[in-house]
């Protein structure tokens, strides 16, 4: 029960992982389907490990900026980015995207993620 003496409803969540379909377009006209998926949380943590390689981080533990860049966006993709058979798309194909196709996917998977907040306060730090 609340401070007001209202019953709160509580929480309630889906324990479906969300996804979002996404069409891409060759240099040949030809349309490829994809599904960009959200993580399980042993999923996300595999690669919130991952990332913590290329980050710099300073004596009370804060992010502060990054070591590298290589493999920022791809490698977010690259393990939530599906084919049309339901396999991971490569982060050797996805690298030969271009650069602004890579950015859009990326931000859409942060969120996707739940993985935006971090970027947003690592960039104000930049």
């Amino acid at each position: 029960m609340g401070k007001d003496g209202k019953v709160s409803k509580g929480l309630e969540f889906s324990l479906a992982c969300e996804s979002i379909e996404v069409v891409l377009v060759g240099l040949d006209n030809a349309e490829r389907k994809f599904t960009l998926r959200e993580f399980t949380g042993k999923e996300r943590d595999a690669f919130m490990n991952q990332m913590s390689q290329s980050v710099v981080i300073d004596s009370e533990g804060k992010v502060t900026g990054f070591k590298t860049f290589e493999g920022l966006q791809s490698g977010l993709l690259a393990r939530c980015m599906y084919d049309d058979a339901d396999r991971l798309v490569a982060e050797e194909v996805i690298q030969r995207f271009p650069a602004k196709v890579q950015t859009e996917l990326y931000k859409v998977a942060q969120r996707l993620n739940g993985l935006s907040g971090e970027s947003e306060e690592l960039a104000k730090n930049e």
